[in-house]
């Protein structure tokens, strides 16, 4: 699967990433790399939530992602 967007930002998925980049860039999977999301579960459903169903969602922490 080729990266075709990789950026850093503390709002981690909102508005611009779903429906702009997401969208346009026809991506099929958003990856969020937050330590300290991954052991949040109100936050990863949140985020869930936020991910359209067409584009699958990984939250890995940093050690996970660096893999």
């Amino acid at each position: 699967m080729p990266i075709l967007l990789a950026r850093i930002d503390d709002r981690l998925i909102h508005g611009q990433v779903v429906v702009g980049w997401a969208q346009t860039l026809k991506a099929g999977h958003i990856i969020v790399i937050n330590d300290e999301i991954v052991n949040n579960d109100m936050q990863k459903f949140l985020f869930r939530m936020a991910t359209p169903s067409d584009i699958n969602l990984s939250i890995l922490t940093i050690h996970e992602a660096a893999e």
